[in-house]
């Protein structure tokens, strides 16, 4: 499996602190999970990414890449993969349209979910069930036009399917989105975390598979709940079914 961080703040900040600060943190997370690493931001032009389909605590870039970045929405994954071979087009977070996407869990039937995408097929790049989970996703939020609403029809459209977790962090660069949803009965590794937390005079929120920085204030959100938070950090919860 692979674990997923992120945040939004009122401020832009380093995402420095999950990476490398406290004893868990997604530098030594990246020891296990040591398949390829990868980290969105917003920019003045709109997203940025980058990523690497080797082990984070291998990189020779990440820790001078890291520290230098300063912004207000941020999404990082460490991957261990369970679909797909190592490549850039592989690794998270995957960007699409104005949005931005890391995913946490294994979806087995992933012929019969790239056949759900229509058009939107055309927009993979790479070969795992979580680049077109992120396709379908914003293939209902265009059709429901509403995130929420797209979120339900995706995980509708997704019944039968034999899945682990659709544990996801995302955002259209305005809000931070984060799915707890699995079905797996591993409720600890699964269950994701949440927390308002002030980093160096910066308020955020951030959400994580589960707690890094060494820092105190980590909640669990529970299965099958959409979280939303927005740019004024206002926090929203809407149950799924």
């Amino acid at each position: 499996m692979c674990r997923i961080f992120g945040y939004i703040s009122v401020k832009p900040l380093s995402p420095a602190f999950a990476f490398f600060s406290g004893a868990t943190n997604l530098f030594t997370l990246s020891k296990e999970h040591d398949d390829g690493w990868g980290i969105a931001w917003t920019g003045s032009a709109g997203w940025e990414l980058y990523k690497e389909s080797s082990a984070l605590y291998r990189s020779e870039t990440a820790p001078s890449l890291i520290r230098s970045i300063n912004a207000m929405l941020v999404i990082a994954h460490i991957r261990k993969a369970s679909r797909g071979e190592l490549s850039f087009e592989n690794t998270h977070p995957f960007v699409s349209d104005g949005w931005a996407f890391a995913h946490n869990g294994t979806i087995e039937d992933y012929s019969v979910l790239r056949s759900m995408l229509g058009d939107r097929e055309d927009k993979l790049q790479g070969n795992t069930d979580s680049e077109a989970f992120f396709q379908l996703l914003i293939k209902n939020i265009e059709e429901k036009g509403s995130v929420v609403d797209g979120v339900k029809g995706t995980i509708e459209a997704m019944n039968g399917l034999e899945y682990t977790s659709l544990n996801a962090i995302f955002s259209d660069g305005n809000q931070l989105y984060v799915l707890n949803y699995f079905l797996d009965e591993n409720i600890e590794y699964y269950t994701m975390h949440i927390g308002r937390f002030m980093i160096d005079g910066v308020e955020l929120i951030a959400a994580a598979s589960e707690p890094v920085g060494g820092i105190e204030g980590w909640e669990k959100i529970g299965n099958r709940k959409l979280v939303v938070i927005d740019r004024r950090l206002r926090v929203s919860v809407y149950p799924l079914p």
